[in-house]
């Protein structure tokens, strides 16, 4: 989460070191679409286990997931029927 980095002011832009994704952090979330309730984290790493585990454990069987192509997600169908 974060700004772009041209809407920055110029002493933030200089403390960042790199480009892309520096200074920003990953959120995870899930949305329940009949309820609207949502829950979301900020996590360190976005690797299958750690985002594949955050929708296991907050996704019931039976529900349509819908998710963006990150790689990450690839198997998390076959993982949710298991």
């Amino acid at each position: 989460m974060g700004g772009k980095r041209k809407n920055m002011p110029a002493s933030k832009r200089r403390t960042l070191d790199g480009r892309g994704t520096t200074g920003k952090k990953a959120v995870v979330g899930v949305k329940d679409r009949k309820t609207k309730k949502v829950r979301a984290r900020v996590v360190e790493n976005t690797d299958a286990m750690t985002l594949q585990g955050f929708v296991r454990r907050n996704v019931e069987g039976g529900f349509t997931v819908y998710t963006d192509e990150h790689p990450s997600y690839t198997g998390l169908a076959e993982r949710l029927r298991a």
